[in-house]
């Protein structure tokens, strides 16, 4: 294998595929869907293929990377036609938080763990389960959020009010599991955690999707599998 044509085969793919992207449009990994990631991944491979292997035609490569973007743009064109095959093709946007309450069903058909969305909530700036109206899981895998509507936009330094000291929840029960280091955290143990939730049972636990405790509030926050809505307990 001549280290020209090598070369030569990849700037070629690398033009090829350039045009291909230029014409089906832009767009960002994070804002790929299903349909999208496929023929992308298809495209790279036989562009990659096409760089280090001579000895198949060029012509080959290029007919079968135009067959997959004729194909991405079919699709894109009939799922504006069909709904149904806009939901098969693309997905659809799951509600995984509605009115600070965990959609349990929805969130085992994102395939995301419950940890997963904890963490994404955090990047998108909310700490806490019960400041979202609405946390939306869309089709793109990205995460919507809509915060409760008395959510300030203004801050106490705007009005020179001293400001309050934002403590981050602890989280002691997620997805039937107990954290005990958090509840090391703060100073207590299983036997006051079971007491304060009324558990009878060690299966009973398996029925809690996430549990949270504010230290400086006393508050523990309990969130069910079965869809319910949320507990709030106080802590004398």
């Amino acid at each position: 294998m001549k280290v020209e044509t090598v070369i030569l085969q990849a700037v070629l793919s690398y033009i090829i595929l350039f045009i291909i992207s230029k014409i089906l449009g832009k767009k960002q990994i994070a804002q790929l869907e299903f349909s999208d990631y496929v023929i992308g991944i298809s495209i790279g491979s036989i562009a990659a293929a096409m760089a280090i292997e001579p000895e198949i035609p060029a012509f080959h490569f290029i007919i079968a990377m135009v067959i997959f973007a004729v194909l991405d743009f079919l699709i894109t064109k009939i799922s504006r036609k069909a709904v149904f095959l806009k939901k098969f093709f693309k997905g659809k946007p799951l509600i995984l938080i509605e009115q600070g309450k965990i959609i349990y069903k929805n969130l085992k058909k994102s395939n995301l763990d419950l940890n997963e969305l904890l963490g994404q909530c955090r990047i998108k700036g909310y700490f806490q389960i019960n400041e979202i109206d609405y946390c939306i899981f869309e089709s793109n895998g990205e995460l919507s959020i809509l915060p409760n509507s008395d959510k300030r936009e203004v801050t106490a330094k705007d009005f020179k009010l001293p400001e309050e000291k934002i403590e981050l929840s602890k989280e002691l029960i997620i997805d039937g599991n107990i954290i005990y280091r958090a509840l090391i955290q703060i100073n207590k143990d299983t036997k006051w955690l079971t007491n304060i939730l009324k558990l009878k049972y060690e299966n009973d636990l398996k029925n809690i999707l996430l549990a949270t405790y504010v230290d400086s509030k006393k508050e523990l926050y309990v969130y069910y599998k079965d869809d319910t809505d949320k507990k709030t307990i106080n802590i004398k």
